[in-house]
């Protein structure tokens, strides 16, 4: 048997396959190596693009991108050497740095839309338009900057349709600088330490979005006006009180009014004005309404400011008024309408004013002065409290009312009147009045009491003129006080002025202690058909003048 040929091939097998196994183990680690070196490869590649963008890898642009969907890149800039480039985009382009659509030179061309279609450009850092042109010009374009928004030319920048959101967490300026000052809609968003503040006057037509924790700013001297129906949305804080900051609710139609605190609010004609929670003017504002304002149910704080209400407009509230020590006018109807409870009257000079619904009207303690129509309605009670209520025509062909069956403290009849009997602007009472305190008629001024007397009648100064058609009650001071009734009558007894009858109904004089005094003057005056009867004691401190009859069975004194 030959055995050593067998070793020998076996030998030879054996080296044959050790060699097929080193082959093969070297074409594995070769594989290995190559995927490894792939993979490392990918990694820096996918590193490079994130430094890229990150760190500021720009793309630059000298012809034209048409973006309908991401496009993400560090720096984007529109221009490249001395050509700019144009861009219309109706999907996302981000940039992680800035977004330079000019610098001053080559000016970019950037629409923020394609075929009717509307896109978004989100900036983390600043967006330079400088002399380029941005048209953010349809209802759903967006621009988002987390850095800086600035424009050379306001034309050159439109957003008067589309909306930018200020998104930085930490402060920035809104730029006024846009075409026609105008935003479409304006957003500001970024947190707790994100104050937004207009860096001019704007105009927003659509509607202002305030986010949680972020504070949006008019500041001194800007004016925000304002022209959607509900310009405001979100939770966030807004501040209109800086020194000379204007908000102006523009929208010829209804319109809310945001809860804040305001420097100068003005609400324009058109519809009603609604506010949706407590409005307070700081120091030396004004509010000016040019419509009608209803407060509802909210509280409207003065005290502080002034306001302007044109005669042929309205404020209405449901809410309490505090009106401070300020002196205010209001033209128009001033209405407070609460339903139930009670409800805070301010102090101030109204040209009609009206109460209604069921809640007590509570007076202050201050002048409520009425120079037109004061309608004492609904069913609550009116507390005139320890106040005055003045009637006081501010032309003299006013014809005013004086309520009856009110209970005032102090009444004060004064304004632009005449002492002519025939001239407007005298003040016509209706009915008994009750004065718990004290009544006063200016001079110049007329109280036409017809045939009532007073009720109650703490005291009263009468400087003015006091007319009767019936009994009087009497009211000293040194003006007039005339009886002109057709019917019978009596004089009660005191010191007067001026008494004048005019009226043919006989007057009867029987008081121990009536007197007239207008010294070196006529003090009394009786009327060509008048009739006088005196039956007590009167004494006539002037002269008297009788151009009707005189009957005389007690005691009459001139001197």
């Amino acid at each position: 048997m030959n055995t050593h040929g067998a070793v020998e091939v076996k030998k030879k097998h054996d080296h044959k396959s050790q060699s097929s196994n080193n082959h093969s183990s070297k074409r594995s680690t070769v594989m290995v190596t190559t995927r490894l070196i792939r993979r490392v490869i990918t990694a820096f590649v996918a590193i490079a693009v994130v430094i890229g963008m990150v760190f500021g890898q720009t793309f630059r642009n000298n012809g034209t991108l048409n973006n309908t969907s991401t496009f993400n890149t560090g720096t984007f800039q529109n221009w490249r050497g001395s050509t700019a480039g144009k861009v219309n985009n109706r999907g996302t382009i981000g940039a992680t740095v800035d977004y330079l659509n000019s610098n001053g030179t080559q000016n970019g061309l950037t629409h923020n839309q394609l075929g009717g279609v509307a896109g978004t450009i989100n900036v983390n850092g600043n967006y330079t338009n400088s002399s380029g042109t941005t048209f953010n010009s349809l209802a759903a374009s967006l621009i988002r900057v987390g850095g800086a928004l600035s424009n050379t030319t306001a034309a050159n920048f439109s957003t008067d349709t589309g909306a930018v959101d200020y998104k930085a967490a930490t402060t920035q300026t809104v730029l006024a600088t846009v075409k026609s000052s105008t935003y479409g809609g304006l957003t500001l968003s970024g947190g707790s330490s994100a104050v937004k503040t207009l860096g001019g006057s704007v105009v927003v037509n659509g509607l202002v979005t305030i986010a949680a924790s972020t504070e949006f700013a008019v500041g001194t001297s800007n004016i925000l006006t304002l022209n959607a129906a509900s310009p405001f949305s979100g939770t966030g804080t807004f501040t209109a009180s800086a020194t000379s900051a204007t908000v102006n609710y523009n929208r010829n139609d209804n319109q809310n009014v945001r809860s804040s605190t305001y420097y100068n609010l003005t609400l324009a004609d058109g519809g009603t004005k609604s506010a949706q929670g407590n409005i307070t003017l700081a120091s030396g504002g004004a509010l000016t309404n040019n419509g009608t304002f209803d407060l509802t149910t909210f509280d409207l704080d003065m005290s502080a400011a002034s306001i302007t209400v044109p005669a042929s407009d309205t404020v209405r509230t449901q809410g309490n008024v505090s009106f401070g020590a300020n002196t205010f006018t209001f033209g128009g109807l001033f209405l407070y309408e609460k339903t139930a409870a009670n409800q805070g009257i301010g102090g101030a000079t109204y040209t009609n004013l009206e109460m209604a619904g069921g809640a007590q009207k509570d007076f202050p303690t201050t002048t409520v002065r009425v120079n037109g129509v004061y309608t004492a309605g609904g069913a609550g009670a009116r507390a005139y409290g320890t106040g005055t209520f003045a009637y006081g025509g501010s032309a003299a062909s006013v014809t005013q009312t004086v309520v009856s069956g009110e209970s005032y403290y102090d009444l004060t009849i004064t304004g632009a009147g005449d002492t002519t009997y025939t001239v407007a602007g005298r003040k016509q009472a209706n009915g008994s009045l009750v004065i718990t305190n004290a009544l006063s008629v200016a001079a110049t001024n007329v109280l036409d009491m017809q045939g009532n007397t007073f009720t109650t009648l703490g005291s009263g100064t009468n400087s003015g003129k006091l007319m009767w058609s019936g009994n009087n009650t009497h009211v000293g001071g040194a003006g007039v006080t005339e009886l002109y009734g057709i019917g019978t009558g009596s004089v009660a007894d005191g010191a007067y002025g001026i008494l004048l009858f005019t009226g043919s109904g006989t007057k009867t004089v029987g008081g121990a202690g009536t007197s007239a005094t207008n010294t070196g003057l006529v003090a009394m005056s009786i009327a060509s058909l008048a009739v006088v009867d005196v039956t007590g004691t009167l004494t006539v401190n002037g002269d008297l003048e009788n151009d009707g009859l005189l009957t005389n069975s007690g005691s009459i004194t001139v001197q």
